[in-house]
């Protein structure tokens, strides 16, 4: 089901809590917070125990961005989804960049909805999976660089490179 978070949106809700709590969230065991995920099937389609249960895979700066949009977000609302977070990030960026430019033509604004609602990335965010809070950090960085902020750019990338390994 697309509409169900992906595991790893759950692990990563669960290290920002243990990080807040002061222990390292590479060390702990993520069993209680994954119980529904424990079993999983492998490309073959056979029952395989879960690796994220024992390994957190995820980046440093992932996991603190999560405590941060929690701890911002939870107040608000009374309760956090990860997937909030990324929506947000993404959908963001992609306002912020139709305002960069300051004439935005209806075919360059048709293919960025066609950009956002691609089937290859869109069920991937409905699920909170990292791809699109990467995109928007690598979409800023070229804004920036577009706009010759180097520096600016620069940080946004290595913050991109620190989220998650597919940005590498």
């Amino acid at each position: 089901n697309p509409l169900l978070p992906h595991d790893g949106a759950v692990q990563l809700e669960a290290a920002a809590w243990e990080l807040r709590e002061g222990k390292n969230p590479y060390e702990v065991n993520y069993t209680s917070a994954l119980s529904a995920f424990i079993d999983i099937n492998n490309l073959e389609g056979e029952a395989i125990h879960n690796p994220a249960l024992n390994h957190l895979v995820y980046l440093p700066f992932h996991i603190i961005l999560t405590l941060a949009g929690r701890e911002l977000i939870y107040p608000l609302l009374g309760w956090f989804d990860i997937r909030l977070l990324h929506w947000s990030a993404f959908f963001a960026v992609l306002i912020f960049a139709l305002r960069w430019h300051r004439v935005c033509e209806w075919k360059q604004q048709l293919w960025l909805l066609l950009a956002v609602l691609n089937p290859l990335l869109f069920p991937f965010m409905l699920q909170g999976r990292g791809d699109a809070l990467v995109l928007a950090l690598v979409l800023l960085g070229l804004l920036l660089l577009s706009r010759r902020s180097w520096l600016f750019a620069a940080v946004i990338f290595g913050l991109a490179f620190a989220t998650r390994q597919t940005t590498w």
